[in-house]
């Protein structure tokens, strides 16, 4: 019987990353087409006031999104993310957020 691979330290933090995205994205995201994020889990709207996070929790999704669309396929990341970048792109423009998105390269 062949032993299992011990998994890459690279493997390792892919599988951690995507499960915190995946917990962010559970938690989080608002699921009314916006692409934006709540403030706080649980939710405290209505009685805070605004259904959505701020810029700067926003920009702490984008570029956790960011990171994992950089990660190559074969370590769980990549295109499955891409469309998440373009998404909170969107969104960001939509709040007249202006930044320049960019994949980055896992090294």
């Amino acid at each position: 019987m062949a032993e299992a691979a011990t998994p890459t330290t690279a493997q390792t933090n892919a599988k951690r990353a995507v499960a915190a995205y995946d917990a962010m994205q559970k938690n989080f995201f608002v699921q009314d087409g916006k692409s934006l994020y709540r403030q706080t889990f649980p939710s405290t709207y209505p009685l805070s006031g605004n259904p959505y996070s701020y810029l700067w929790e926003f920009s702490r999704a984008l570029l956790g999104t960011l990171a994992l669309a950089g990660v190559p396929s074969n370590l769980i990341g990549g295109p499955r993310y891409v469309s998440a970048v373009q998404n909170l792109e969107r969104a960001g423009e939509a709040a007249r957020l202006r930044f320049v998105c960019c994949v980055p390269r896992w090294w």
